[in-house]
């Protein structure tokens, strides 16, 4: 079973145009820096604009992140949470 799985991720990678290991890891690190850019540009936006830092979205958010994974995170550390 873990070969079928591997040759389908394996597949589906090549299919995205990703052949290397060097590949992974310059997709998954752009991958990761557009996360963090959206994480944090959402907590600026939020104060120019004149939103709350805590709406509801993202409170359910990380209420989930905690119940599934036991992390406790806060998308917007600048926050009074």
């Amino acid at each position: 079973m873990r070969s079928s799985i591997y040759r389908d991720l394996k597949q589906m990678a090549a299919e995205c145009g990703i052949k290397t290991k060097g590949d992974v890891m310059r997709y998954g690190s752009a991958a990761l820096l557009l996360i963090l850019i959206t994480f944090i540009g959402c907590a600026k936006l939020n104060r120019y604009v004149g939103l709350p830092d805590d709406h509801p979205i993202e409170e359910q958010i990380e209420d989930h992140i905690n119940d599934t994974l036991n992390v406790d995170v806060d998308f917007t550390p600048d926050s009074k949470e």
